[in-house]
């Protein structure tokens, strides 16, 4: 919305400068009366009542003879319009490169969470194994405690991905202009 109110009024820039380069032509007219007495109230009585009707009919022209500085401000305003269709464009591919990097972590999150489950239900199978193997006496406490630690880095590991989703689905949003749908917030 910024991008396209600047660029509207880049245009609206140019359209003023070059106006001021046009010849200007006014009709000037004008209506009255006058008094001619010597006593106030009487001259005030004689305008009043239009006694003595004046009028005048003129032209006023403006040619803008080497109006150098006006010519400078509409290339001002052109160049200025140009930078602001150059901003819009790098804005937009900025834009489009952001969605389509958060798109992408969004996909290599779901799919981290995918893979991190299936290692939290392998660690789990080595535990339950590693513990039957340690009741009959064939490992032992150390071997335990290693399976156990590898899953609560598994489990940490997921949770990471399930927290990394959601922050980078909420960044897709923010790029994309959903957030503010997603909140029901609405810029003025």
């Amino acid at each position: 919305k910024s991008l396209r109110g600047g660029l509207a009024l880049t245009e609206l820039d140019i359209r003023t400068a070059t106006n001021t380069l046009r010849p200007q032509l006014d009709l000037i007219t004008q209506f009255g009366s006058t008094g001619r007495k010597s006593v106030f109230d009487d001259a005030l009585s004689e305008t009043l009542q239009f006694k003595n009707p004046v009028w005048s009919v003129g032209l006023n022209l403006v040619a803008p003879i080497q109006n150098r500085a006006a010519e400078g401000f509409r290339e001002v305003a052109r160049l200025a319009n140009e930078r602001a269709w150059v901003d819009g464009e790098a804005f937009e591919i900025d834009v489009r490169d952001a969605v389509v990097r958060m798109s992408s972590n969004v996909l290599t999150a779901g799919q981290r969470i995918t893979l991190g489950e299936q290692v939290v239900e392998f660690a789990k199978q080595n535990l339950l194994a590693e513990e039957a193997k340690f009741s009959v006496g064939r490992s032992t406490n150390n071997d335990v405690l290693l399976r156990q630690q590898e899953l609560k880095v598994a489990e940490s590991q997921l949770l990471r991905a399930r927290v990394d989703l959601l922050l980078f689905e909420v960044q897709l949003a923010a790029v994309t202009g959903a957030l503010f749908d997603r909140y029901g917030l609405i810029l003025r």
